[in-house]
């Protein structure tokens, strides 16, 4: 069941999948934070993320500082 690995491969901590996550899954797009912030943005990336939001992001994707 290779579905059930890619969904538990895309869950955080409350046991939700992220959508993001998934779709860069599926069309093998690289795991890095500018990729997940690009797509989380539909392209519209803004040019500071707020503390809250950095907050919101999974957390591989994370400042270490943030």
């Amino acid at each position: 069941m290779q579905q059930s690995n890619e969904l538990a491969a895309s869950t955080n901590q409350l046991g939700k999948t992220d959508p993001v996550v998934q779709l860069m899954e599926k069309y093998d797009i690289e795991m890095t934070r500018e990729n997940y912030i690009y797509y989380a943005f539909m392209g519209d990336v803004p040019k500071e993320l707020g503390a809250e939001i950095e907050d919101e992001l999974p957390e591989q994707f994370r400042l270490e500082n943030g």
